[in-house]
């Protein structure tokens, strides 16, 4: 078994921790996915997290390739608290150490 994982391109809300936000993928994320795949998917199955920055691409591209996409609620990104949405920047200013250990062992 071959198994490809793609990750989601650039999303209305930006860079930082994206967690659990629901934001959508910007023009520009929508070609770097559409790129990413090209003409060449040999694949059989498409699961998706329920997340639309995934979920929205993953269903064109089922429609596209004429195959069912699976919601996975595990494959969802993990909430990320009083962090989410913030970048690493931000966090930096207020919480230096506590980033380190998570960097260190998240």
């Amino acid at each position: 078994m071959i198994l490809d994982l793609l990750r989601h391109g650039e999303t209305e809300q930006g860079g930082g921790l994206r967690g659990s936000l629901d934001d959508a993928l910007t023009e520009l994320g929508w070609a770097q996915m559409r790129s990413a795949v090209g003409e060449c998917a040999p694949w059989d199955v498409l699961v998706s997290s329920p997340l639309q920055r995934c979920a929205r691409f993953a269903d064109e591209l089922g429609e596209r390739l004429g195959l069912t996409v699976q919601r996975e609620a595990d494959l969802q990104e993990l909430h990320f608290g009083e962090w989410e949405g913030r970048s690493a920047l931000q966090i930096m200013q207020t919480q230096a150490d506590e980033l380190g250990r998570f960097w260190a062992d998240p």
